[in-house]
């Protein structure tokens, strides 16, 4: 009898090693700043003290930019790929169109698409 492609156990260890190399990748990188911190501390502790007080503004912003700047990212994106398969489909069906006369129409839609795309970048 043949296996399953899919069964609850098999999800549960692809999900398991998946995780392994981010732990130890997150791990290690977090042993490197407390290593480097401790030898900073031992040979100037005023700097090792000024550089812990950077360290929370930078915390803030990544999370400032992972809330608000990525979704927007991520729609212009979608947007600019949208845009470029209106180009494809119309180089696709140059004939087609021309043969309808459906020249405007297109144009007009790539244009919205486009418009659209940059009222999201500059809002």
């Amino acid at each position: 009898m043949r296996e399953p492609r899919w069964s609850p156990g098999k999800e549960a260890l692809i999900a398991e090693m998946a995780y392994y190399p981010v732990l130890r990748v997150l791990l290690q990188s977090i042993l490197t700043v407390v290593g480097m911190f401790v030898i900073l501390v031992g040979m100037q502790p005023v700097l090792a003290v000024l550089a812990l007080t950077v360290v929370p503004p930078i915390y803030l912003s990544a999370g400032y930019y992972a809330r608000q700047i990525q979704p927007r990212v991520v729609d212009v994106r979608h947007r600019e790929s949208m845009s470029l398969t209106i180009v494809h489909e119309a180089m696709q069906m140059m004939r087609v169109i021309v043969a309808f006369g459906r020249e405007g129409y297109e144009w007009r839609r790539f244009r919205e698409l486009k418009v659209s795309g940059f009222r999201t970048t500059c809002s």
